[in-house]
């Protein structure tokens, strides 16, 4: 809940979207995603939504395109996102996922 508060979230998903073109790069984003999904399976909702509301959807899009685990991390926060129990319609989170993977 801290990590969000001051504003880490934003640069934690900054780490997760960064290019993965070589084995140093693909361990710092393995890393970021390895903590993104642990914020995601130990938190109460409110930082899911502030992951949402950070641009979480486009970065979480972007991980599916890589290899595993970091693509299975990646599929595992969507699911938390998208199994939130909030006032936010699940077909709303999944028409910003829709729209992410499309651009």
């Amino acid at each position: 809940d801290n990590m969000c508060t001051v504003g880490l979230l934003g640069k934690l998903l900054d780490l997760c979207g960064r290019s993965r073109a070589d084995e140093e790069a693909v361990s710092v984003v393995l890393q970021a995603t390895l903590v993104l999904n642990s914020l995601c399976w130990g938190a109460e909702p409110r930082i899911i939504q502030m992951v949402v509301g950070c641009r979480g959807i486009p970065v979480l899009s972007s991980l599916l395109e890589a290899d595993a685990p970091i693509s299975h991390l990646a599929l595992d926060c969507i699911w938390k996102v998208t199994n939130l129990q909030s006032p936010t319609p699940k077909r709303d989170f999944c028409r910003l996922l829709a729209r992410a993977s499309a651009a």
